[in-house]
């Protein structure tokens, strides 16, 4: 249960980034955007915390999980899954962002910092 547990964690972090970072292209207002992802339907605990320290751009709280430790659990909850006959295609999706952080010297900052990981991720893409 653990695996499957901490592999739903990563992958909230790793929507609400994609999901606060879609807001801020399309101009929406990220304090906005937080309160409503944070008290909505789509609202957790971890989503309440995550979404307000990435429109705060405030990442220096305690780390609770670093990209390293996200994609470590990552990798065993999807290994998990599939070896049970299932797919882990929303997992994959999640490993992707925080491998993308460690690739650029991120592994052990906080994991509210996956906004910034798809931040660098375009920008990368746009020097190719």
């Amino acid at each position: 249960f653990k695996l499957i547990y901490n592999l739903l964690g990563a992958i909230q972090v790793a929507a609400l980034a994609e999901s606060m970072n879609a807001c801020e292209l399309a101009g929406i207002d990220l304090h906005a955007a937080a309160d409503a992802f944070a008290d909505g339907n789509t609202g957790s605990p971890h989503v309440k915390r995550h979404s307000r320290h990435m429109a705060d751009d405030k990442h220096d709280i305690p780390i609770g999980f670093t990209p390293h430790g996200r994609l470590k659990d990552i990798n065993y909850g999807i290994q998990y899954h599939e070896q049970i006959g299932g797919q882990a295609l929303v997992g994959h999706g999640a490993a992707a962002l925080f491998q993308e952080m460690i690739d650029v010297g991120w592994g052990e900052r906080n994991d509210s910092e996956a906004i910034n990981g798809l931040r660098e991720a375009a920008r990368r893409r746009k020097a190719k």
